[in-house]
């Protein structure tokens, strides 16, 4: 097993990027669309994962009122947490009168004055890991909002994340004394601050996750991705490991805070040509496909699905592809009938959804290169 010099060296050769926001808007309108001219043979899992994102998507909807009230069994109480995601997912799967109707919905009932998302005053969401990452939440309807170009929703939500764009803490605004940061963090503030074309906000996002990976004492046992004021953190009570440390060789870890970074690392290095960052991605992946096999058939592990196809459709890496193939096919398996999936099998209330996305992100992206 490598040590952190198996990242990329720090050597940042930059090459031509005239043609960069092109390239990211074709990448994204094949998510949306998909690309229904390849046969079933030369899909990845033969074409089942758009058929069954499909199913799940027609679940989802079928829940979906007039006013954008979801209303799944599983949604006990008007939480954002079982809300936020909807926007983003809805609109990839094809829903957009759904995506539109829910957002509608989450800025009625959840959009403070300040451009803030929450579920009340007191609350964030109905899980405590949406106060131990803030704004997990805002980023997911930011991006929706972007996409969407729902601008009553989107102005204000990327002004109240503005006060973020420079140390990115994780817990709450630097204002309020805030210091620590993740790589999660960093890189959905990244995907963006691209998306919006905030090339400084991406380009100090990129830097500090760079830093972390730098920082990194050996990667043989496991990877740290906190930092306290630019500091990597490496010490910490044994009973808290999981809040700040990724166990290489232990079983049920949340590989999905390193591996949102390798998405976002291999987008940046697309819009800025600098093949360097790309290095770094594949670094991750690579580091990440030595990790324990639970990985392989954990539902969160959808993220990192998503963030290997990434890299995966961008430097034809294969070690990517094959780890997003190996966690498509979990999904897979675990889809009951109508589309649904088993509500134990999620870490926190309102993820289930995402697992169709994920499908069909995944589907989309593998696609790219075959002919």
């Amino acid at each position: 097993m490598a040590v952190i010099s198996s990242f990329a060296p720090d050597v940042e050769a930059t090459w031509g990027h005239s043609w960069k926001v092109v390239t990211m808007l074709i990448m994204f309108g094949i998510i949306t669309y998909s690309v229904a001219f390849l046969t079933a043979e030369t899909r990845l899992l033969g074409g089942q994962l758009e058929a069954a994102s499909d199913k799940g998507f027609d679940y989802i909807v079928q829940f979906i009122d007039d006013h954008g009230n979801y209303s799944i069994p599983s949604v006990t109480e008007n939480d954002l947490c079982f809300f936020f995601k909807l926007p983003l997912i809805l609109y990839t799967g094809g829903k957009l009168r759904e995506a539109h109707l829910v957002l509608d919905y989450i800025k009625d009932n959840f959009m403070q004055s300040d451009g803030d998302f929450r579920t009340s005053q007191t609350v964030k969401a109905c899980h405590p890991t949406h106060s131990s990452y803030y704004t997990y939440s805002n980023v997911w309807i930011t991006l929706a909002a972007h996409r969407m170009e729902r601008y009553d929703v989107v102005t204000p939500a990327l002004a109240y994340l503005e006060q973020y764009n420079k140390k990115f803490t994780t817990e709450g605004p630097p204002s309020e004394g805030h210091t620590i940061t993740t790589m999660f963090t960093l890189a959905q503030h990244g995907v963006l601050a691209l998306q919006i074309g905030d090339i400084l906000t991406a380009s100090r996002a990129a830097r500090l996750i760079k830093s972390i990976i730098q920082q990194q004492p050996n990667t043989d046992s496991g990877f740290y991705y906190k930092l306290n004021k630019s500091k990597l953190i490496t010490e910490f009570p044994e009973s808290l490991a999981h809040h700040f440390f990724v166990n290489r060789t232990a079983p049920d870890q949340i590989v999905l805070l390193v591996g949102k970074s390798a998405e976002f690392l291999a987008k940046y290095s697309m819009f800025t040509g600098n093949a360097y960052y790309m290095d770094l991605a594949k670094g991750i992946i690579s580091w990440l496909s030595t990790c324990d096999e639970s990985m392989y058939t954990t539902v969160s592990s959808m993220k990192v699905a998503v963030d290997a196809s990434w890299v995966g459709a961008f430097s034809g890496d294969s070690v990517a592809k094959d780890m997003a193939a190996r966690i498509s096919s979990y999904l897979l398996s675990i889809q009951n009938a109508d589309g649904s999936f088993p509500g134990h099998v999620t870490f926190m209330p309102g993820n289930a959804p995402e697992i169709s996305y994920s499908m069909r992100v995944v589907d989309a992206l593998a696609s790219l290169g075959n002919e």
